[in-house]
């Protein structure tokens, strides 16, 4: 890939050398501000809420002239990555990771090749390194970074259904109980979790399951799993395949 800028992780500027050190912390959420929506140019006031948030200091101004400069100077070393006069990142989509994701996963979304999809799925999960823009830490970077996640999540989803579908489930198995560590409430996951374990022949432990998700549901939420998830558990009890129906 030619030089680029990487968001989904710490934010970079990568070339065929690998990260190029960008400089103070600060330095780094201007460029990720601009990244974040380079078709856009931000005025000085918004590129100092990214930057600072609440906490704008009296010279934030002269700070941000003087980081913009720098990152000038690093860019010309990057071909078709420039910053505009007015504060607007010039690019193509595909040298910025989260639009690169964006992009294949619209991809995914739109074939009716499942091989093709999941290859593209596949190719953009894989460029998530880490959260976004991690480090960053003011109000527009935690909702700009909630966003990726959750498309990443929905991604996520999406691929794993397929993966399903295609008959994989065993190697599915460490990824869903992490995910589903982390996202106790989502259904859509928990059934996923539950298939996979009754294909592998362990629908005991996909049962097991459902009894664990419904009981914190009506303990913490005070209501019953919706229907797709009661349908997997009833087809799981009477069926030695339960069948493949993405939730």
């Amino acid at each position: 890939m030619p030089g680029h800028i990487r968001m989904l992780g710490s934010v970079d500027i990568c070339g065929d050398g690998g990260p190029w050190e960008i400089g103070h912390v600060r330095q780094r959420a201007v460029l990720a501000a601009l990244a974040a929506a380079p078709a856009r140019r931000l005025s000085s006031a918004e590129l100092a809420w990214w930057v600072w948030g609440d906490l704008r200091p009296m010279s934030a101004a002269a700070t941000l002239y003087r980081y913009i400069h720098r990152l000038r100077r690093h860019l010309e070393q990057v071909p078709g990555l420039a910053i505009e006069r007015g504060y607007r990142l010039v690019c193509a989509p595909e040298q910025i990771d989260h639009l690169r994701f964006s992009s294949l996963v619209r991809q995914a979304r739109a074939t009716r090749d499942r091989a093709l999809a999941i290859r593209l799925y596949g190719d953009a999960l894989r460029l998530w390194q880490d959260e976004p823009c991690a480090g960053l830490e003011t109000p527009a970077f935690v909702s700009f970074r909630q966003r990726l996640t959750h498309e990443r999540d929905a991604a996520e989803l999406d691929y794993v259904d397929l993966l399903l579908g295609e008959g994989v489930h065993a190697e599915l198995l460490p990824g869903l109980h992490t995910r589903r560590a982390e996202r106790p409430f989502d259904e859509r996951l928990a059934g996923q979790l539950m298939l996979a374990l009754s294909r592998g022949g362990r629908s005991a432990d996909a049962l097991d399951q459902y009894r664990r998700f419904r009981d914190r549901m009506i303990t913490e939420l005070g209501r019953e799993p919706g229907r797709h998830l009661r349908d997997l558990q009833r087809r799981i009890l009477g069926s030695a395949d339960p069948g493949f129906q993405p939730g």
